[in-house]
């Protein structure tokens, strides 16, 4: 994917305005800066003028107690997190450091109870839309303690008929470029607008995302939404304080389309109470199957689970 600098900048000014960001904040970044989410957090402090810490060089392995004592010490105003490590913080019962006045949480759904249990410690959420494509964010919260998704200034975007959320900017990407078998470039724009693989509402300026159109399965005719079980799950191991890495999958069945499969690093109680209470919170059709232990769940830098991966992991 080929982004411009003028991309990059233009939604980097954008959220800057969105959030009232200028050189008096201090950003810490704390996600890989080889991903759109981790440049985006160096463009703000570039155009704005604020200082930018990275996190990564003083501790590479993500750890949320040394997050939070580095953002107290430096005395840091500004952050970027995915769900994961926000989750983290909340499981470790880690309250915000007092110069701490947002964080944007992207790269994922920000479940409603995992920005209630960050709230109740202190941590100042602004959930976010975005994808590489727009040069990060499209939708971001205001600092006004509501969690709903306002579009950024920068943005213009319509839902189609099919529910497609559609995006025009100056910040979206110039092409695709593939270079297996010789170099190919594609634009995917049409007319100026870019459609994305979400699925959402549009009302007014106020952003609803439904997931991804590929999170989306047929079970016994039913559409399931991988997006609300992936919720219910990370729900479930807060509630017992389950810390084993685990992830649903969409098993393909000849009957039935889908079925809903686990797969777990290691089993455990906890992890058979999980399933249990999994159960009785979901419709009998989306209830799991069968369970799987593997070495490893495979995941993005991002942390999003690589589902396609997972699932050649659990058929060998």
């Amino acid at each position: 994917m080929a982004l411009s600098k003028e991309a990059v900048l233009h939604s980097a000014s954008a959220v800057n305005q969105h959030i009232g960001s200028d050189h008096h904040d201090i950003w810490v970044l704390a996600i890989p800066d080889f991903h759109i989410g981790g440049l985006a957090v160096r463009a703000r402090g570039h155009v704005s003028g604020a200082k930018v810490l990275d996190f990564n060089m003083t501790c590479p392995k993500w750890d949320p107690k040394k997050f939070c004592d580095y953002i107290a010490s430096t005395e840091a105003t500004l952050t970027a997190l995915v769900p994961t490590q926000l989750y983290d913080l909340v499981n470790h019962n880690l309250a915000a450091p007092s110069s701490l006045r947002a964080i944007l949480v992207g790269g994922g759904r920000l479940e409603p109870h995992l920005y209630s249990k960050a709230t109740n410690l202190g941590w100042k959420c602004l959930p976010t839309y975005g994808l590489s494509e727009t040069s990060s964010q499209v939708a971001t919260a205001l600092p006004n303690g509501s969690p709903d998704l306002v579009l950024l200034p920068h943005v213009k975007a319509r839902v189609d008929s099919e529910g497609v959320i559609m995006i025009a900017s100056k910040s979206l990407l110039t092409c695709y470029v593939e270079v297996e078998g010789g170099v190919t470039i594609t634009d995917p724009k049409v007319d100026g607008w870019f459609a994305t693989d979400d699925l959402g509402e549009l009302k007014e300026n106020v952003l609803k995302v439904r997931g991804r159109r590929r999170d989306f399965i047929k079970i016994s005719g039913e559409n399931v939404s991988l997006t609300i079980l992936d919720g219910i799950l990370d729900l479930l191991k807060l509630e017992l304080d389950l810390r084993d890495d685990i992830a649903l999958i969409a098993m393909p069945d000849e009957r039935l389309g889908h079925v809903i499969h686990l797969a777990t690093t290691q089993e455990s109680l906890r992890l058979l109470t999980l399933i249990e209470e999994f159960q009785k919170r979901v419709m009998p059709y989306e209830r799991i199957r069968r369970l799987h232990v593997v070495e490893r769940i495979p995941r993005s830098a991002m942390d999003k689970v690589k589902r396609n991966q997972l699932l050649e992991l659990c058929c060998f």
